[in-house]
């Protein structure tokens, strides 16, 4: 987002990603998906970094990540907006970094996914 194109009025945000599913369950096909997933995680971040940096006055969040992120490592795109969110939704612990403060928060909403056994 170029930073003279803004959506100053957005006050709520609320993205979920698509999950990727393979069609097969065999060792070639399950190291490709794990490979699509770690980067649908760098994207996701990417796309959300985007978006939150274009519209700074963001209070009401809502990410479902669907599974695609990587457990492994955490998503940064909100750091500077912590202080602002006064209500998060989220499934994924990816977006939690560090010890960083939520003075604004209200309202925290985990949604748990159950995930079947042939994904």
């Amino acid at each position: 987002v170029d930073n003279t194109a803004r959506c100053l009025a957005v006050k709520e945000v609320s993205l979920e990603f698509q999950r990727h599913v393979p069609l097969e369950h065999n060792a070639r096909v399950r190291e490709y998906y794990d490979r699509v997933r770690c980067d649908a995680h760098s994207v996701m971040d990417s796309v959300c970094t985007m978006i939150m940096r274009g519209c700074p006055n963001v209070t009401s969040y809502t990410l479902i990540a669907n599974g695609n992120e990587d457990g492994e490592r955490r998503m940064n795109h909100l750091f500077g907006c912590y202080d602002r969110l006064q209500s998060l939704e989220t499934d994924t612990q990816s977006i939690f970094v560090g010890n960083n403060r939520m003075l604004s928060l209200q309202r925290l909403a985990f949604i748990a996914r159950l995930e079947s056994q042939d994904t």
